[in-house]
């Protein structure tokens, strides 16, 4: 009897396990959700700089490979609504391997571009970070920009270093 009792404690023991770990979803997580909307609202106010990187665009490239976000499903999650709300499709590469890949020819990325992050330093309510929107080697925008928490929402308070290519 003490044999099938510890059976089912264990079993029990070890569903209940099971069950923790399947629930915890980093992409759920509050903080991670929050701190992707300061990316996105950084991706909206790079797209609007300088349209004409822009033009005849069918891919919208997201570079995360510099980026401190622990969890960047809910910031891709965004993205892709912001590329069906704006007729791209997203892809997520650096501009080395949308190169490797042959999309990016000669220092050129005919078909897309590339937001990019080279993130500086990453807290619940403040990002700061070295961005870009890159379609070519003369063909580029960026700067140093501070995304700060204000009440429910993220906003652009500081940019600096901007340049243009």
């Amino acid at each position: 009897m003490k044999k099938i009792i510890t059976a089912i404690l264990l079993t029990a023991l070890g569903a209940l396990i099971l069950v923790s770990c399947s629930t915890h979803n980093p992409s759920t997580d509050p903080v991670s959700q929050d701190q992707a909307k300061a990316y996105y609202v950084l991706v909206d106010y790079l797209y609007g700089l300088d349209p004409g990187l822009n033009s005849d665009a069918k891919y919208l490239a997201l570079d995360l490979s510099e980026a401190k976000l622990a969890d960047t499903a809910p910031l891709v999650t965004l993205v892709q609504g912001f590329c069906k709300d704006h007729g791209y499709t997203l892809m997520l590469d650096s501009i080395a391997g949308l190169q490797e890949k042959g999309y990016v020819k000669d220092l050129y990325f005919p078909d897309g571009f590339v937001i990019g992050f080279k993130d500086v330093s990453l807290a619940p309510d403040k990002l700061v970070t070295k961005a870009q929107k890159w379609r070519s080697g003369t063909g580029a925008i960026g700067g140093q920009y501070t995304m700060e928490k204000k009440g429910q929402f993220w906003a652009l308070t500081d940019a600096t270093g901007e340049w243009i290519s």
